[in-house]
């Protein structure tokens, strides 16, 4: 029974700031955290006394024991809601249902007969180390708790039983575990809520003991579900031969670790369980400070509420916070004498594994070494921690008092399939122990080591440790030196290449002097502590870069000043010789190349700052176990525990890549091949010198399936063809040179792989080979069909006009004779050039047929007219039959069929037939050549009239007036009409040329007066239609701009319908598509439109309210700048002539000049308004519009400004 004034639980209330304290005795006090002076306030008492007691989770209630076995519930303001006696006959809501499956009664006993089925039953009692009180746990949630306690009457032993609650919405008793003889007091139930531990002791089962039938000795950890029923259990390593007892156990926060506290005569002891792969691992053996008396033992424990790797230790002077952190111990051995070693400790074992032998899952391990206190203590003890080299194959092994050793693990570097020897004695290592050294005190009165850390300097080996402020060092032997660390504080050794380093808890690092013992002063840091911190030696330099992960913020940190922080949710990480690996929280394992910390200035706290390499996708929860770069894997534990290799990409193309450096072609192409990797990375590392080196290759990849392979493999979709044909070609050569009857189906390939295929080549190979050896043509042949399509290769080499080799290909390709041997026999029975022709146009090379038509003779030229105009051979008839009037007849129906009349005139001309040339002529508007071609073709009078009338109405409408009035002087001899053609087109001094040479000066008064007022009238409404549309859209270009400013957000967009703007833009490349948009995304390529549409969207572009107003309305600006232009050139011809006719035709004269200045002057301040200088000119513009100039001219006539 407890002292009554000894605490039964102290708990601060959260969000009341009470400090909770309910005593043995029965009284139940708080004390506010809040006020200056704390003043205990008593709340209550339980008279007859409290065994047990606990708060929720969540702080709602508080569940009591009391002396008479009573349980209580009680609110948060220590209201009683619930009492009644714990003991209950009831087994619970969740009881089970007894069928007899699996019962004694329905069991086979052998020859024990059924006797055995009535045996008398196992005595159920309580264990001799039980403490008699009573235990309550809270679930993490708060909706359940159970009790464990004592029950029994006088004629039956008294057992422990444990009793699953719901405390809501009334307290009510879900169930009650099964009879377990030996049960003991301690109880804990993991936050996550799936399971419930206690412990058992066993022995000789009878009536008086009520232990469990097992060895004597034995103690487990049991565990049950809430229904009450028993899971598993594992068994407690045994300290010593019933010298100690179970105290209590305890789960960490996140219920990853199970503590059991262990108490024997002396000292106590902490044991730390977890669980992987469906095993349970005692981690580490933590003891107080042995002491004797009561002074220096426990009192209580307790895990971090929050941090899960927190565990206090509490005794009567000292309250000792441990940290725990998890550590992967794996070396860290270059190639070639990379082992991949990881150790785990196991109890007094620890378990070895070299993975880059051996892929052995937890529990198991390749070998095991069974470690022994060097001061051959007479209880059991486990390693406080280990360390591998990270320069020799060696272990070191730190006791808890700080004994310590050494093991040379001389690990077999040869896998065991590729052993030559007995597999019966191949042995995955042999370690042996180097040396040992007993724990001593240090400077502070005795020792209570916890890191060891082992590196390797020419011969000799050292091993430090480091506990609070002392760091000793250790030379092969036992030599010791000490170092007093009296400004750094407690941190943790790290390993470098060159020498050892010291962390302190600000993440300062420092190098130990081995040689002096000091520290040396550094500038080096992490950006907060990390235990476990890696280093590693940047190429061409001595300083080391240290990489660790923050046990704070799970921040993945650097030395580097160019990048401190590497990336963040980091849940593990490790380093080979090129790459930092860690896996983030998207669950994907990440490659950071090294070279990265030592160029990389930014600072940038991106997930993945080496954004060359591709994320790996793993499952979630796994952590890095290895990596063994030599072997391209990365060994992965999965949340169950159990080990998955993948092969990541990046370690597999930086092996490939230097086995093609050292001319190892065939350890890289058997990786290529083994973790399918293209084979263009041969070509695309060092194309030059792997192409001069193909003899090298060939010899070491001599088998031909190895050799094709390759070749196809490069020759498929290669992005650079003409380098990838050109390897392709130095093979075939190297390969024909070397034997071309082994190596035939390889030269085959080279062939057939290049772009394009040379088919021709590869069949003329065979033929070479039937010269050679037709014994292996056969197998040859098969295995072109196989590479090629059988049509294909049959074309091929019917194109060839090599009979005997087609008909090889055919009867290998399984096609019916019935369809190729009529076929063959047809084409062998005609003359040769018309067989060709036959061929080629069977095989639709109608270029080529035409040539094998021309040369069959002059019979065949009528059919071969018809082939030329039913295949449209025109330009290759020409070349065929050069100059022969027949083909260029038939070549100019053909362009002026296609409305290429002009050079359909041409070709008319040269085969002489001048009336289609004269055709032609017309319809391309070449007048004068039409006329000519007329006089060739030998027209009567009134057909050339015809012509001529023609001619000029065409050119009249196509106001090209100069030339039609050239037309008629010169042919129709109409003055009258030449001189009106003039002066439509503008040409007023020719006209008066014209009149007066052919003595007509009445010409002038009837033609030119008035139909120089008619062109004044056609060019003053020209101006004043620009100057309208002028206006409009000034006018409109200023509403927008007053929009624009009112609403800066709104584009102004019409219906989707009635406007051309592609709704679906570039945005959507710059979002990945989702699962649901795979049948929804709109196409990539938008289909080209048709010319109806893309007129109809002409019409609709700048249509008032679309996107596209503002650029429609400038574009149609600097037309009207270029209007302008022409409007002036007019001006200036007509003007001079108004100006001195008449009076009537000055003031016109007078007018239009002015209409033109004024359209000229609104022109120049609109350009001004819509091209400011200081602005953009269109921000929906797809390119900016140039502003426009006007050209200074001096054009106007002064005098007629004078009125």
């Amino acid at each position: 029974m407890e002292d009554r004034d000894s605490t039964a639980s102290f708990h601060i209330l959260s969000e009341s700031r009470l400090l909770s304290v309910v005593l043995f005795g029965g009284d139940i006090l708080t004390i506010s955290l809040d006020d200056e002076l704390p003043s205990i306030d008593f709340v209550g008492s339980v008279e007859s006394g409290i065994k047990a007691a606990c708060w929720s989770s969540d702080e709602t209630f508080l569940i009591l024991v009391n002396g008479d076995g009573t349980l209580i519930q009680m609110t948060r303001d220590f209201d009683v809601i619930y009492e009644a006696p714990l003991q209950a006959s009831d087994f619970g809501e969740e009881k089970q249902s007894n069928v007899g499956w699996g019962s004694k009664s329905t069991q086979f006993h052998g020859s024990l007969g059924k006797s055995a089925a009535s045996a008398a039953s196992m005595a159920v009692g309580s264990s001799p180390d039980d403490d008699a009180m009573p235990r309550i746990t809270w679930r993490g949630d708060a909706t359940y708790f159970a009790v464990s306690s004592l029950e029994g009457v006088l004629s039956t032993p008294i057992r422990r039983v444990i009793r699953v609650y719901s405390p809501s919405p009334s307290l009510s008793l879900i169930s009650t575990t099964e009879p377990i003889p030996g049960l003991e007091h301690p109880l804990s139930w993991n936050p996550t809520g799936s399971l419930i531990a206690s412990t058992q002791r066993f022995g000789s089962n009878n009536a008086e003991s009520g232990l469990g039938a097992g060895r004597e000795g034995r103690h487990d950890v049991i565990l049950f579900e809430r229904n009450g029923l028993r899971r598993n259990s594992f068994e407690i390593a045994p300290i010593m031969q019933w010298k100690y007892r179970v105290v209590e156990l305890s789960w960490s926060s996140d219920s990853s670790v199970l503590a059991v506290w262990i108490c024997s005569e002396t000292s106590d002891v902490i044991q730390l369980w977890t669980m992987g792969n469906y095993h349970w691992w005692v981690h580490a053996f933590s003891p107080s400070v042995p002491a004797p008396g009561a002074a220096g033992r426990l009192t209580n424990m307790s895990w971090h509420p929050e941090n899960a790797l927190i565990l206090d230790l509490i005794s009567s002077d000292i309250v000792v916070r441990l940290k725990l952190a998890w550590e992967t111990c794996a070396s860290r051995l270059p190639p070639p004498v990379e082992t991949g070693s990881v150790a785990v400790i196991d109890g007094g074992n620890i378990l070895i594994t070299p993975f880059s032998t051996q892929n052995v899952p937890p529990p198991m391990s390749s070998y095991r070494i069974e470690v022994t206190h060097p001061a051959k203590l007479p209880f059991t003890t486990a390693p406080t921690h280990i360390a591998l080299s990270h320069s020799a194959d060696l272990l070191a092994v730190l006791h808890h008092d700080g004994g310590i050793g050494v093991w040379n693990l001389r690990t077999n570097l040869t896998p065991p399939h590729m052993h030559k020897g007995n597999r019966k004695d191949y042995n995955v290592a042999n370690p042996i122990q180097l040396w040992e050294r007993t724990g001593t005190e240090d400077i502070r009165g005795s020792s209570s080591s916890r890191q060891i850390a082992l590196y390797h300097r020419e011969t000799a080996s050292a091993v430090d440790e480091s506990w609070g402020d002392v760091i000793h060092l250790y030379l092969p032997g036992g030599q010791a030196t000490t170092i007093v660390l009296q400004t750094f504080g407690s941190g943790c050794l790290v390993v470098a290449p060159v020498g050892i380093w010291f962390e302190n808890v600000e993440g300062v690092l420092h190098e130990v002097d081995v040689e002096n013992g000091v520290l040396l002063s550094s500038s080096k840091r992490l950006a907060s502590f990390a235990f476990g911190a890696v280093s590693f030696t940047p190429g061409g330099t001595e300083e080391p870069i240290f990489v660790g992960l923050s046990q704070t913020d799970a921040k993945l940190l650097s030395s580097s000043p160019g990048l401190p922080s590497i990336a963040e949710h980091v849940s593990s990480f490790t380093i080979t010789p090129s790459h930092i690996v860690y896996i983030g929280a998207s669950h994907e394992a990440h490659f950071v190349r090294l070279s990265l910390l030592c160029t990389n200035g930014s600072g940038a706290e991106s997930g993945a700052p080496d954004g060359s390499i591709t994320p790996r996708r793993v499952e979630r929860g796994s952590r890095i176990v290895v990596a063994v770069s030599s072997l391209m894997n990365l060994v992965l534990q999965m949340p169950r525990g159990n080990l998955e290799t993948i092969y990541p990409r990046a370690f597999v193309m930086d092996v490939i890549r230097a086995d093609i450096s050292s001319r190892r072609y065939r350890k890289a192409f058997l990786a290529c091949r083994k973790h399918r990797v293209d084979f263009n990375v041969f070509v695309s590392h060092d194309s030059q010198a792997f192409v001069s080196d193909i003899g090298e290759f060939v010899k070491q990849v001599h088998e031909v399936d190895h050799l094709n392979l390759f070749l196809a493999n490069i020759g498929r979709a290669s992005p650079d063809t003409p380098k990838i044909n050109d390897l392709c070609d130095a093979i075939r050569s190297y390969l024909e040179a070397k034997d071309l009857v082994g190596y035939i189906n390889s030269v085959l390939t080279a062939y057939v792989v290049k772009t394009p295929p040379e088919l021709e080549s590869a069949l003329g190979s065979l033929a070479r080979l039937k010269a050679q050896n037709p014994e292996v043509l056969e197998e040859a042949v098969k295995y072109l069909i196989f590479l090629v399509d059988a049509n294909t290769l049959f074309d091929t080499a019917l194109g060839m006009y090599d009979f005997p080799l087609t008909l090889l290909v055919a009867q290998h390709s399984q096609r019916d004779p019935r369809e190729y041997i009529p076929f063959l026999r047809e084409l062998r029975g005609l003359p040769s050039a018309y067989q060709r022709f036959r061929i080629d146009d069977h095989l639709k090379r109608h270029a080529k047929a035409l040539i094998g038509l021309c040369g069959a003779g002059l019979e065949k030229f009528e059919e071969a007219l018809s082939y030329i105009e039913r295949h449209k051979l025109f330009d290759d008839a020409l070349r065929v039959w050069s100059g022969h009037p027949d083909h260029i007849r038939i070549y100019g129906d053909h362009q002026f069929e296609r409305r290429e009349f002009s050079p359909a005139a041409l070709s008319f001309t040269l085969a002489g037939h001048w009336k289609k040339a004269m055709v032609a002529h017309e319809r391309a508007h070449d007048w004068k050549e039409a006329l000519c071609a007329a006089f060739h073709a030998g027209l009567s009078q009134g057909d050339t009239k015809d012509l001529h009338d023609r001619l000029i109405d065409d050119l009249l409408s196509r106001k090209r007036h100069c030339e039609a009035a050239r037309a008629m002087l010169d042919y129709s001899k109409d003055i009258e009409g030449a001189v009106l053609a003039l002066v439509q087109g503008n040409e007023v001094s020719e006209a008066y040329r014209v009149a007066y040479l052919h003595a007509k000066p009445e010409l002038v008064t009837t033609i030119i007066h008035p139909n120089v007022l008619v062109l004044r009238e056609e060019i003053g409404d020209e101006i004043d239609e620009a100057r309208d549309q002028l206006a409009k859209q000034s006018s409109r270009f200023v509403e927008l701009q007053r929009k624009k400013l009112e609403e800066p957000g709104q584009l102004h967009l019409c219906d989707a319908q009635s406007r051309d703007v592609e709704v679906m833009t570039d945005a959507g490349d710059s979002v990945a598509p989702t699962t649901f948009t795979r049948y929804t995304a709109a196409p990539s390529v938008t289909p080209p439109k048709s010319n109806r549409s893309t007129k109809k969207g002409e019409r609709k572009r700048g249509k008032k309210g679309t996107v596209d107003e503002e650029a429609y309305i400038l574009a149609s600006t600097l037309k009207l700048v270029s209007r302008l232009d022409t409007f002036r050139s007019e001006c200036v011809k007509l003007l001079p002539h108004l100006a001195v006719i008449s009076e009537e035709h000055m003031r016109e004269a007078r007018a239009l000049q002015a209409t033109l200045l004024s359209f000229e002057r609104g022109l120049e301040e609109a350009i001004t308004f819509m091209w400011p200088s200081q602005a953009p000119i269109s921000e929906h513009a797809i390119s900016p519009l140039p502003k426009p100039s006007l050209t200074a001219g001096t054009w106007s006539i002064k005098s007629l400004n004078v009125k």
